[in-house]
């Protein structure tokens, strides 16, 4: 099994970089990725800077030396992305050396306002809604990413037809940047307009976007997106299962910028 959305005490996660590695390997976990918050153009606490990221990378790749033969540790960055902030972020990743680097889109700037994906009602907007794909059109476009963490996040605050997933899937397939399954989407909470509160009913990762993806041909990572210890590899097999049943025959996981498939 393999777990490439990891998160550790580095950014927003709760537990050490090696606890999570041995509980890993408790679970059989062959291929994990940590992928903690870094670089932030907002100044954000929990987000790694350049020099933090890089003792991060180092302790990485010390615990990979230490823990090869029984699992495989990939170090990767989850950055946050808009339009504007690209030369900031090719900047910060001119002296580091991840294996991968996943664009994430958790908020949307309108005019002189930041609108989080936890903002439900302003989230429904329809010139939101435009702008959070642009964001992630425009992060592809870039080249600096190799995969986008949960593309499909913004189901659980605004109830979309997989229709509006379409450029972004075909932009995906051509410039070979990974779609993430995040598997925290199959027990987040999601927002109903009409009673206007979460209901307990998952959105993402939907079935009808898996079959497009696969019958695209687009590279699939996946990753629990845990930030507590007890969810690593948590809800990894359902998806694996889902996606099997949509024609899915292999994923990828991402090894110094370059993409590895395997068969599931």
């Amino acid at each position: 099994m393999i777990d490439c959305h990891i998160h550790s005490i580095w950014s927003d996660g709760e537990d050490k970089l090696e606890d999570i590695v041995q509980n890993a390997i408790f679970k059989g976990l062959e291929v994990i990725g940590f992928s903690d918050h870094a670089l932030s153009t907002e100044g954000r606490e929990e987000h790694m800077g350049p020099e933090k990221v890089k003792d991060y990378l180092e302790k990485l790749n010390v615990l990979g030396g230490k823990y090869a033969g029984q699992i495989k540790i990939l170090s990767g960055l989850e950055v946050d992305y808009s339009i504007g902030n690209r030369k900031e972020i090719e900047e910060s990743l001119r002296n580091v050396n991840p294996d991968f680097v996943l664009a994430a889109i958790h908020k949307v700037r309108i005019a002189d306002q930041n609108i989080s994906l936890w903002d439900y009602k302003d989230m429904n907007a329809p010139d939101v809604v435009e702008k959070y794909f642009r964001n992630i059109y425009s992060a592809i476009e870039t080249g600096i990413f190799d995969g986008i963490a949960h593309p499909d996040l913004i189901n659980h605050a605004v109830d979309l037809p997989t229709s509006y997933f379409d450029q972004l899937v075909d932009l995906c397939k051509e410039s070979g940047v990974a779609f993430e399954m995040n598997a925290a989407g199959l027990t987040r909470d999601v927002y109903d307009l009409t009673k206007e509160r979460l209901v307990q009913k998952s959105r993402y990762p939907s079935k009808d976007l898996m079959r497009k993806l696969v019958e695209k041909g687009v590279n699939l990572t996946i990753g629990s997106d845990a930030h507590k210890i007890e969810y690593v590899g948590g809800n990894i097999t359902p998806i694996i299962e889902t996606l099997k049943e949509v024609g899915a025959e292999n994923l990828c996981y991402i090894e110094s910028r370059r993409k590895v498939k395997f068969q599931i």
